[in-house]
């Protein structure tokens, strides 16, 4: 359907979020204004745990383990096995967690206004990746 026609294929492939096209009519599809208000209520909703995100890990410099030893202000643990660390995978899992969100919530609002302004329907990048995967595979595959 998107390469059918030229406008469908320089709109889909154009812009930073995918459109919902008929395959029958290879025309995008017309979004409600119930379905665009429900985006935008989304995108608020992210939006705003967002900024608790940030609020609660930018104080430890998006590291809420500590890795340093007892005591010390200096470097993080050594050795070939630190990146094995609860700690650190933690540490990890929270920052790979706020990219996550970000990207999620930037393209919400890109959708909610597309939805808004052009009265198209868009589609979402993520399904809660995060959390409801089962493997990697399930995680880019299906989730993502």
């Amino acid at each position: 359907a998107v390469e059918a026609q030229i406008t469908n294929y320089m709109m889909y492939y154009g812009s930073v979020i995918e459109f919902v096209f008929d395959g029958k009519t290879n025309h995008a599809v017309k979004s409600t204004k119930g379905e665009a208000l429900i985006k935008a209520r989304r995108f608020l909703t992210f939006y705003l745990f967002l900024a608790l995100l940030f609020s609660v890990l930018e104080p430890c410099s998006y590291a809420p383990i500590d890795m340093r030893p007892r005591g010390s202000s200096g470097p993080t643990m050594e050795g070939p096995f630190r990146f094995l660390h609860p700690g650190h995978l933690t540490n990890n899992f929270a920052v790979a967690y706020v990219t996550h969100v970000c990207l999620h919530t930037g393209t919400l609002g890109f959708g909610a206004a597309i939805s808004l302004l052009a009265g198209i329907q868009t589609m979402d990048i993520a399904d809660n990746p995060f959390f409801l995967s089962s493997s990697p595979s399930d995680f880019w595959g299906r989730h993502w």
